[in-house]
Order: structure tokens, then C-alpha cells, then sequence
């Protein structure tokens, strides 16, 4: 909704906010008693804060509440105001608080703005990770509030997702790919990988399905063919360690390729095999030999691996960027300095030029520095 009339355009309305929240509670058959987790706007204000904890206040006291603890916190404390971005980086941290089931401290929290009244009311400042217990009859929720300076106010509640079961795959053995721009990108996504194995084991059905048709696959290249978590984690121990694959390829390629006519026929009885083997052994070469065009950059319709199953996307880690610096040397910077007091000094400016004159020197010092070191600003 919107503020309407306020003391300006930094005061916000606590009728107004307090309105917003009641209208979501309503219409939408919340029970605030279960919400555990606001993330406030909390920009840290002395006015905009109490104003907002009081619109809470009373927004709770109306819907019903009746004293359940509840964390009150916003990620401003820890990463600032982003301005537009402030909003959704809110709810990002409710994700991540709903996804771990954990309640996180609120950065640098020292004192309480002595205008909010902590003592009377269901909210207190988390200054320690706690354990986001699960209400007896219902679901974990969180709510979000964003306002902006033209007075719109925004409030959301989010409810953790529902458990989805992972229905285990039938077949014995499971084709797992990995790829990456840089050699050594790929190393890190062997070790996300193993690292995510290590502390929550997936089934390997829905590994296989995800890294397959939810990845982009890039120029280097790794490929194995496993039967369990357990067996993955040694076979990518083994590579790190040693760099020996185990029932699995390797290859670089310039980018993906159109099978030939020979290896799609190969392909075909590859995953023809893969879908109805006769034995394990059967699966094994049939996998090993999609492993294999796979390393080697062939384009093959990686779904068909998977008719017939209904294999679901699991969370595994994401693509580890690149880490690159792009701040001058000290060198550069000291080159750069020395190029800019070589410079003659600027004449008198006439009264009344100085914005230009000073336009005119800093043009003029950037050009002498790009001629004195061609290539280098």
C-alpha cells in the first residue's frame, strides 16, 4: 500500500504499515503465531525504526498473536543498504534461514534503539544463531517488509517449502558429468561437489538427471559413471588426489558438436541400453560410452537417458566464478602518479571559468599520461 499523508518523505506511517501486515495476516489466513522470523526494512533510523516496530506491534496484537517469540532482524546490519535491491536481498535471507531452519544473529547488534520497547511483545534481536524450532500445528514462516521513500510499502510472508521426497532411482549405475570454462575451475567443481557429498548425501538418480539437464556444459570436461554417493566421493577423491579417473573420462573441447552419423547411431543403442540393460555389466558399457562422447564434446539429447523415470532437480552446488582482480598494480598506480606531477602546472584561471578550466587540465593530463605509456590509462 501506500504511506498518504506523512510528517515527510522520510517518516513513514505506522498506520499505514500496520494496515498492510493485518491485510496479508487476513486475506490470506496467516496465523502470526507462527511466523518466527521478520526481516525488517530496519535501516537503523531513530525515527523510521520504532515507527516500524510499533506498526508490527500492533499488526501482531490485532491478528491474534498470543506471545510466541519472534525474531526481528535485517540484513542492512550485515551487508548495508542496497538501495533498490534492499527488498529482495530480504528475502534472500529468509530463504536461507527457511532452507538451514536456523534463525541468524543480527550483525553487529550492540544496544536497542532505546524508542523501541523490547520488553513488552513477542520480538527480540537474535545476537546468536538459534535453532528455528517448527510450530506444533503448522509450518515455519518469515516475513518480509520493504518500504521505499515514496512511502509504498511492501510486506511478504514466506512459508518453508514442503518436504518433496526424492523417489530412488531403479537403475544400479549413474552417469555424472562436471564441466567448466578453466582447468582449474574444474578442479574447484570436483571439490564443491565432494565437499556437498561429504555434508548432505543425494541420490544419485537425481544427481545424474540434475548435472546433466540443469547445467550448461562447458568446454573442460569430466565425466564418471558410479553407483552411490559413497562411490562418487572416492572416485573424485581419487582424480583430485592423484589424478586418475576411475570408471570415468576426461577431455577439453572448443564447444559442442553434432554427432556423426557413426556416433548417434552409437549413442542411440547407448541409451537404448541404458534404459533397459539386460544385466549391470550391460548398463556399465553403455554409460561408459556415453561418458565418452560426452568428454568429447558430442550434443546428445541427455533426457532420453531418463524416459520412463521421473527423476527430480536436488540442490548441488552452483558454477564457482572465476576470482580476478581488476585493481591497477601498485607498480601502475605509482607509474601513473609519476606521469601526473610531470606535468606542468595548469595556468591562472580567468574568474568565472573555473569549471571549465579544471575540466580542461584533467582531459589534458589524461592525454599526455595515454601518449607517455601507450596502452595504459
Amino acid at each position: 500500500n501506500q504511506d498518504g499523508a506523512s510528517n515527510g518523505i522520510t517518516a513513514p506511517n505506522a498506520n499505514a504499515q500496520t494496515r498492510l501486515e493485518l491485510e496479508v495476516y487476513r486475506r490470506h489466513g496467516i496465523e502470526v503465531e507462527h511466523i518466527g522470523l521478520v526481516e525488517a526494512h530496519g535501516t537503523a533510523t531513530v525515527l523510521g525504526d520504532p515507527i516500524e516496530a510499533r506498526a508490527l506491534a500492533d499488526a501482531f496484537a490485532q491478528g491474534g498473536h498470543r506471545g510466541a517469540p519472534c525474531a526481528l532482524g535485517s540484513i542492512k546490519s550485515t551487508v548495508g543498504h542496497t538501495a533498490t535491491a534492499a527488498g529482495i536481498a530480504g528475502v534472500l535471507k529468509v530463504l536461507l534461514a527457511l532452507r538451514h531452519r536456523q534463525i541468524p544473529a543480527s550483525a553487529h547488534f550492540v544496544s536497542a534503539n532505546p524508542h523501541i520497547d523490547f520488553t513488552h511483545g513477542p520480538f527480540h534481536v537474535p545476537t546468536r544463531t538459534e535453532q528455528w524450532r517448527r510450530p506444533v500445528a503448522g509450518e515455519r514462516l518469515a516475513a518480509v517488509s520493504s518500504f521505499g521513500f515514496s512511502g509504498t510499502n511492501a510486506h511478504a510472508v514466506i512459508a518453508e517449502a514442503p518436504e518433496r521426497p526424492v523417489q530412488p532411482s531403479t537403475n544400479p549405475l549413474h552417469l555424472v558429468v562436471l564441466s567448466a570454462r578453466t582447468a582449474p575451475q574444474l578442479r574447484l567443481q570436483v571439490q564443491n561437489l565432494l565437499a556437498h557429498l561429504r555434508r548432505e548425501p543425494v541420490e544419485p538418480g537425481a544427481m545424474s538427471h540434475t548435472l546433466l539437464l540443469g547445467r550448461r556444459h562447458l568446454e573442460q570436461r569430466l565425466a564418471w559413471v558410479t553407483s552411490d554417493a559413497d562411490a562418487l566421493c572416492a572416485q573424485l577423491l581419487q582424480w583430485l588426489d592423484a589424478g586418475e579417473l576411475i570408471d570415468g573420462y576426461s577431455g577439453s573441447v572448443d564447444g559442442t558438436q553434432e554427432a556423426s552419423t557413426k556416433a548417434q547411431a552409437q549413442a542411440n543403442q547407448c541409451l537404448q541400453d541404458s534404459r533397459a540393460p539386460a544385466n549391470s555389466e550391460m548398463l556399465r558399457r553403455a554409460l561408459l560410452s556415453l561418458a565418452q562422447l560426452y568428454v568429447e564434446g558430442i550434443e546428445l539429447d541427455w533426457a532420453r537417458l531418463f524416459q520412463g523415470q521421473r527423476p527430480c532437480r536436488v540442490a548441488l552446488p552452483t558454477y564457482p566464478f572465476e576470482k580476478e582482480r581488476y585493481w591497477p598494480s601498485s607498480k601502475n598506480q605509482e607509474d601513473w602518479q609519476g606521469d601526473a606531477q610531470a606535468q606542468p602546472a595548469p595556468p591562472q584561471a580567468k574568474p568565472g571559468a573555473a569549471l571549465v578550466t579544471m575540466g580542461n587540465v584533467s582531459v589534458s593530463k589524461l592525454a599526455a599520461a595515454t601518449q607517455a605509456k601507450p596502452g595504459r590509462l
